[in-house]
């Protein structure tokens, strides 16, 4: 049986912080007191406070080795990236650290691909059919989409029934190829299609309309033609 691992509230706020704070320190200990320190102005709570901070701290600190590469590269692109653009940042690395953040987000994105709204029940549902019927799955799924209308990408409108807020039009390139790379890693995909790419599920809060422009200038995909499609992949991985 898998953990569930993400299931708390986090405020944009806090994400930010703790961004801003591992990318100017990396003694790990030192980014563990300065984000203490924070949060004890925002939770009360010795034990809510430190289940939050180890959230925080999975997402941007101690992350799979992995992914090291795809924080590194989040962390030096934070210092250009303000606004509503910094939430892809976020959403990267919660995306590859955590499943259960990737799977209720690709639920939601389907469901939304067709309508506007979307009920939490009929997320719980399909969530229980890829991670089982448990009550910390349940917790999870009210938890982090609690913490998306506080992103500000979903808005709750009573009777466990939430809207999709306009999607957030990310026009840095190098924001969108980071977050295909951790997609394509993530998923452990050889390639992913061009088509495909501008119609990811599980990045439903964004714009992104990758365009062929957008891989010119770099060095780290391999498009290949591939019948209509054009096949993208990692030259490194």
């Amino acid at each position: 049986m898998r953990t569930v691992g993400l299931d708390r509230f986090l405020k944009g706020e806090w994400l930010d912080k703790t961004m801003e704070i591992a990318s100017n320190e990396s003694d790990i200990s030192l980014i563990r007191e300065t984000l203490e320190e924070y949060l004890k102005q925002e939770i009360p709570g010795d034990i809510t406070r430190r289940k939050a901070r180890d959230k925080l701290m999975a997402i941007w600190v101690n992350i799979p080795e992995e992914f090291e590469g795809i924080k590194s590269e989040a962390l030096m692109l934070s210092n250009n990236v303000f606004n509503q653009e910094r939430l892809l940042l976020h959403w990267t690395m919660m995306f590859a650290v955590y499943p259960i953040f990737r799977d209720i987000s690709t639920v939601i994105g389907a469901i939304t691909d067709f309508q506007d709204d979307v009920t939490i029940s009929l997320v719980e549902k399909r969530i229980y059919e890829i991670w089982g019927e448990r009550s910390t799955v349940k917790y999870a799924v009210q938890k982090i989409m609690s913490s998306m209308v506080d992103w500000q990408v979903l808005e709750r409108k009573g009777n466990g029934r939430y809207y999709k807020k306009p999607p957030i039009k990310i026009k840095e390139t190098s924001l969108k190829l980071l977050f295909l790379k951790a997609y394509i890693l993530t998923n452990k995909k050889d390639y992913v299609g061009f088509i495909e790419t501008n119609n990811i599920k599980t990045a439903f809060p964004f714009e992104l309309q990758y365009n062929m422009e957008d891989f010119a200038s770099s060095d780290e995909f391999v498009l290949v033609k591939m019948g209509t499609d054009v096949a993208i992949s990692l030259a490194y991985k």
